[in-house]
C-alpha cells in the first residue's frame, strides 16, 4: 500500500471528536508552516485557501453544509472568519475544479520536498475536507491518491 492510501485509511471515517482534533491540529500546523515559506500571512492565507479549493474540487462544489462543518477550522487556521460567499467567490475566480486539484497536487509535492510533515499536512487536511461527510467518493479518492509521491 502507498503512502497516500495509508493516510486515507487512517483519516477517513474518524469519529467527530477525533476529526475535530486532527483537523484543528493539522490546519494550524499547515498554516503556521506556510507563513514563512509564503513570505507572510497574506500569501499563506491564499495558499491555504487554494488547498481548501482543491479538496472541495474533489467533487466539484462546496455546499453550505460542508462549509458550516469546516468554517471553524478555516477561522482557527487563518485567524479570521472566512465567509461562505468569500470561499465560494475565491473558488469560482480561481479556475476550474481540475485547476484546483492540479494546483494542490503541485503545492503538496513542493511542500513535501521541503518538509515531509508539511506535505503530509496538505494531504491530511485534504483528506479531512473531502471526508467531512465521513466518506470519500471515487473521484475524490483518485485525486487524493495522486497528491503525494510515495
Amino acid at each position: 500500500m502507498g503512502r497516500m492510501q495509508d493516510l486515507i485509511d487512517r483519516y477517513t471515517g474518524l469519529e467527530p471528536s477525533e476529526f475535530g482534533r486532527v483537523l484543528t491540529e493539522r490546519t494550524t500546523t499547515l498554516f503556521t508552516g506556510l507563513v514563512p515559506l509564503a513570505g507572510g500571512t497574506g500569501d499563506a492565507e491564499a495558499a491555504f485557501i487554494s488547498i481548501v479549493m482543491g479538496a472541495v474540487a474533489g467533487d466539484g462544489e462546496l455546499t453550505e453544509t460542508e462549509y458550516d462543518a469546516l468554517a471553524p477550522y478555516f477561522d482557527n487556521a487563518v485567524g479570521r472568519r472566512l465567509g461562505y460567499d468569500e470561499v465560494v467567490t475565491a473558488l469560482d475566480a480561481a479556475g476550474s475544479p481540475e485547476d484546483h486539484r492540479s494546483n494542490v497536487r503541485d503545492l503538496a509535492r513542493t511542500l513535501d520536498g521541503v518538509s515531509r510533515r508539511l506535505g503530509e499536512d496538505v494531504a491530511v487536511v485534504s483528506i479531512l475536507f473531502c471526508s467531512v461527510d465521513r466518506d470519500i467518493n471515487d473521484t475524490e479518492r483518485a485525486w487524493l491518491l495522486d497528491l503525494l509521491d510515495d
